[in-house]
């Protein structure tokens, strides 16, 4: 008798005394008549014991009917492989592989895993790779772009990938424009410290707030000034950031500009209204130690105290005179500057021109003395 003549029960309990898929796989190759007889016994065989391989296969070789043969055949039922080849179509952008499976039942909200620890969502993998079709075809299916408690946010993986399209569709989705990254850092930060001006008004425009920073690059505008991003700095200032934001760790922005030396960063933030006399800034002094004098101009030119003591009750010109920052100090003589005017150490700017044996400072400085005196008088 034809082995093919025998009833598909006994053809398949031989099938499945064989051990190896690859005798299986030549077995239901003979014929057709085999193919129509075996094939799902091959495919139920990887399911139960080989863990489902067929599909991940399928997966990076994007073919469908693998894909489907497998589903038949029980695969989900494997919870472990049946994520693995789906985070392989979604990092791949098989958009139609990822409808099969999503209409398959696929949750799309499911937690999965790259590697063995990172949990993920299927919607933060496509948004990495910038896969917006996925992206779009995740959220029709119910996918959530605001996932509560969950450290990796779709919306900041697209930032953080500069993923126009997908943020653009985020946004448009209802995604949260203040998400954070898991270490508190917001997606308008992080597209600040990397330049992204597109992004940063997208975020801007669907409501995301200028006073909400990461725990090591303050505010956006904090951040925008040490990078020296003189077009975000004005794209953040138009949109209301608060110029004046710092704490003890953080410097204002207008310090930050003058410690670095951002001259057209300083302009700006002026412009804008940042206070040059803020409370513990010495705005004048830090730019003297420096030896910045156009930032000197540019302060005293926006109403910096030119007699504003620092912590050591130093004014700027005296605080000039003992840097040796002589170029600063004959800038500073053409201002209403306090000759007298005495530090905690009992230094005055007369005494020291006289000091120094600068004649020319002294005489100046005591034409002022003597004009203070006859209006006190």
């Amino acid at each position: 008798m034809n082995l093919l003549d025998l009833p598909t029960e006994v053809v398949v309990m031989i099938t499945k005394a064989l051990d190896k898929a690859s005798d299986i796989d030549a077995f239901v190759r003979t014929c057709r008549t085999a193919y129509i007889r075996l094939n799902n016994v091959l495919y139920k065989f990887d399911v139960q014991r080989r863990g489902g391989k067929a599909l991940a296969w399928a997966a990076q070789k994007n073919n469908q009917q693998t894909t489907k043969n497998s589903l038949k055949a029980g695969i989900k039922s494997l919870n472990k492989w049946f994520q693995w080849p789906l985070t392989i179509v979604l990092r791949s952008g098989y958009t139609d592989m990822v409808r099969l499976l999503l209409d398959e039942g696929v949750d799309p909200d499911a937690i999965l895993y790259e590697g063995s620890r990172i949990a993920t969502t299927a919607l933060y993998i496509a948004a990495s790779y910038g896969h917006d079709a996925i992206v779009e075809l995740l959220i029709g299916k119910g996918a959530n772009v605001n996932l509560e408690n969950f450290p990796r946010q779709p919306l900041v993986i697209a930032v953080t990938n500069n993923r126009k399209a997908v943020v653009r569709l985020l946004l448009e989705k209802g995604a949260n424009p203040n998400a954070r990254r898991h270490d508190n850092m917001t997606a308008l930060c992080i597209a600040v410290m990397k330049g992204f001006t597109e992004i940063i008004k997208m975020l801007l425009n669907k409501g995301a707030l200028t006073e909400l920073g990461g725990p090591w690059t303050g505010t956006p505008l904090q951040a925008a000034v040490r990078k020296n991003h003189f077009k975000i700095t004005e794209i953040l200032l138009e949109k209301g950031a608060d110029v004046e934001l710092g704490d003890s760790r953080d410097p204002t922005p207008l310090l930050m500009a003058v410690k670095l030396g951002y001259e057209r960063l300083l302009g700006l933030l002026l412009k804008h209204g940042a206070n040059p006399n803020a409370q513990n800034s010495f705005l004048l002094h830090v730019a003297i130690f420096d030896n910045k004098i156009a930032m000197v101009r540019l302060l005293l030119a926006h109403g910096a105290d030119v007699n504003r003591k620092n912590s050591e009750g130093q004014t700027p010109l005296l605080y000039a005179m003992l840097q040796r920052k002589d170029e600063i100090v004959d800038f500073l003589l053409l201002y209403d500057v306090d000759p007298d005017a005495e530090c905690h150490y009992g230094l005055r700017p007369l005494w020291e021109a006289y000091r120094q044996n600068r004649g020319d400072w002294a005489k100046i400085l005591w034409r002022k003395y003597k004009k203070r005196e006859s209006s006190r008088s």
